[in-house]
């Protein structure tokens, strides 16, 4: 099952992405562009909606963490 994102701050190009499912933040990252070279890439936040109750959770993700190393 796909899902409508938004991806939006720096990256080269924001915008509404499909992301299928099991992705990661990386992905729909990647699908914008990647950041741009003045992103704060230390301070790079997921934010999910509860459709039911209208609210926002939001989560610090550390980027270099999420990177997969050869």
């Amino acid at each position: 099952q796909s899902k409508t994102i938004g991806v939006i701050g720096q990256v080269m190009k924001p915008g509404n992405y499909i992301l299928q499912a099991n992705r990661s933040f990386l992905r729909a990252i990647s699908m914008a562009g990647g950041f741009t070279s003045t992103a704060l890439t230390d301070d790079v936040r997921v934010v999910r909606t509860d459709k039911n109750f209208g609210s926002g959770y939001a989560y610090k993700v550390m980027v270099e963490d999420a990177k997969v190393k050869k």
